[in-house]
């Protein structure tokens, strides 16, 4: 039988309210390990005893055993759907078929197809092409996720996903005791902070080679700051000597497998690489040697950031910077269930900036949850942008990267007083009035300039019309620019506080291309000019 968490019970309720309501895709976001499987399983018998059937989908072979536990816990009968392993002689009748993602979309199998009612996705954040050909459909659907973030979600007509359901919040699943708080550690500065190039990854993001470039020169100084982390007192915010089962996220598998390396030779004990060149059935074998505490560690890229579920996992090392929060909340979830053995605590040890770079996000979406539709309220104008949650303090100055629990008066590591964060102040936008005419002519003198560059004269008139439109919040006339051939012997400067604003609102937009498209807003910010009134 399954265990009976009141807040389970009260998502169930919502979701039948919801496709009661005509709502027919809908998105339950439970914190990780607050029993989202458990919590589809008692939809899909409700269901049954409708007389309907359920396919549950996952694109992760490890969780098909795992998913059909938790379903014939709940007194459902199961089939696997999953290439040459699928079940055919239980196609008809089981209650529930648990279902490869990538073999459903190879064979190209809909709900109608397996003669199910309703479509559980597992992970539903993630944009899979057999997602949104299941979403298509008319029969009901429910999405099950940890991190309700990605902006495809909210996105397009129509709608994919048509409502959110949240019972209950990280930090409620925190305060009721049905997680850990981790404590974050940052003992290496954040290794991203003196570079000059631009990520050049998926989304804004580093790729694989970059972060590799990034973290290389601090292999070794990983190891040592986890061996001193682990050998220090627990009051100073290590582990009091316990040698803490530890998950690695890495840059690639060259970098897992010499950070598996290293740790094992440094320790002696061992430690392995679970990457993509990892066999299903080595990674099955080494995560079960990793429970039973035969591995002290396991090092990967993504193979254990989403679906991972060993609550003996206590310390979660990360030695990839990423720009995307999604990904940051889901491996600190790696190590928040309450273990069944060892100390009750969770660390993560930051060794690339990560809990610096996005402790404000986190913290807001564990109190708070998501909100459709999405974007990130710190990359929105200050001006019109929420105070601070209640208790937001500021980072300790000698522990900068330590994020500390709203309302925490002394740094939870050394002690030191902390500051409430002040509210944020609005952007600063240029004042002075320019008449009509002096913008056009500025910016006609700047197109000009690109036509001397030999840019393409379509292209600039286009540049121009965007250009008033960025610095005034309207389009030009239809008839605007005219644009004559560049003679290079009449200079004509433009305004100053024009080109001024320009080069700004283009920094702006350079910035904005590099952020993650799951977090950023939907334009760019830019700064405008006030235009002086004609009589």
């Amino acid at each position: 039988m399954l265990e009976d968490r009141g807040y389970q019970s009260v998502a169930v309720e919502q979701v039948l309210a919801a496709w009661s309501d005509g709502d027919v895709n809908v998105c339950l976001s439970m914190p990780t390990g607050s029993g989202k499987t458990a919590t589809a399983a008692r939809v899909a018998a409700g269901v049954r005893a409708e007389g309907g059937r359920a396919a549950f989908l996952t694109d992760r072979l490890s969780l098909l055993s795992q998913t059909a536990v938790t379903m014939q816990s709940a007194g459902l009968t199961t089939a696997v759907v999953q290439a040459d392993r699928t079940e055919t002689a239980s196609l008809d009748t089981a209650d529930v078929l648990i279902c490869s993602s990538q073999t459903l979309q190879a064979r190209g199998w809909m709900p109608d197809d397996l003669g199910v009612q309703l479509g559980i996705i597992d992970e539903c954040h993630g944009d899979r092409l057999v997602t949104r050909q299941w979403l298509a459909t008319p029969h009901v659907m429910l999405g099950l996720t940890a991190t309700p973030l990605a902006r495809w979600m909210t996105e397009g007509e129509p709608v994919p996903w048509h409502r959110l359901i949240q019972p209950l919040t990280t930090r409620d699943a925190i305060n009721a005791g049905w997680l850990l708080e981790p404590l974050f550690r940052a003992d290496i500065p954040d290794p991203t902070e003196s570079l000059e190039e631009r990520p050049a990854g998926v989304g804004g993001d580093w790729s694989d080679q970059q972060a590799e470039s990034i973290m290389s020169p601090y292999l070794d100084a990983i190891v040592t700051t986890w061996q001193r982390v682990i050998a220090m007192h627990e009051k100073d915010g290590g582990l009091g000597g316990f040698d803490a089962p530890t998950i690695v996220q890495a840059c690639s598998i060259h970098h897992a497998e010499k950070l598996a390396e290293a740790f094992t030779l440094r320790t002696g004990r061992q430690w392995i690489a679970v990457t993509a060149d990892t066999g299903q059935d080595a990674s099955e074998r080494a995560v079960a040697a990793f429970r039973a505490g035969e591995v002290a560690g396991l090092c990967s890229v993504a193979k254990l950031s989403i679906g991972f579920d060993a609550p003996e996992a206590m310390v979660l090392l990360s030695a990839r910077p990423t720009n995307r929060i999604l990904t940051w909340v889901q491996l600190v979830g790696r190590v928040m269930r309450v273990p069944q053995r060892g100390i009750p605590r969770a660390v993560v040890l930051d060794c690339a900036g990560n809990g610096h770079r996005h402790a404000g996000r986190l913290h807001r979406f564990w109190s708070n949850g998501a909100a459709w539709p999405l974007g990130r309220p710190e990359a929105r104008d200050p001006s019109t942008a929420a105070p601070p949650e209640a208790g937001a303090v500021q980072p300790c100055p000698d522990h900068p990267t330590i994020v500390q629990p709203p309302g925490s008066s002394v740094c939870v590591v050394c002690h030191q007083p902390l500051k409430p964060l002040e509210p944020p102040k609005a952007r600063q936008v240029w004042k002075d009035a320019i008449e009509p005419e002096e913008l056009g002519r500025s910016v006609i003198a700047l197109a000009r300039n690109r036509l001397l560059r030999g840019d393409d004269p379509e292209r600039v008139t286009k540049w121009a019309r965007m250009q008033v439109k960025t610095l005034t919040g309207r389009w030009p006339s239809r008839s605007w620019p005219v644009i004559g051939p560049p003679d290079p012997f009449a200079v004509e400067k433009p305004h100053p506080v024009v080109a001024r604003l320009i080069r700004q609102n283009l920094k702006h937009w350079q910035d904005w291309q590099t952020m993650d498209p799951e977090d950023r807003p939907s334009e760019p910010p830019a700064e405008r000019i006030a235009l002086a009134e004609t009589a």
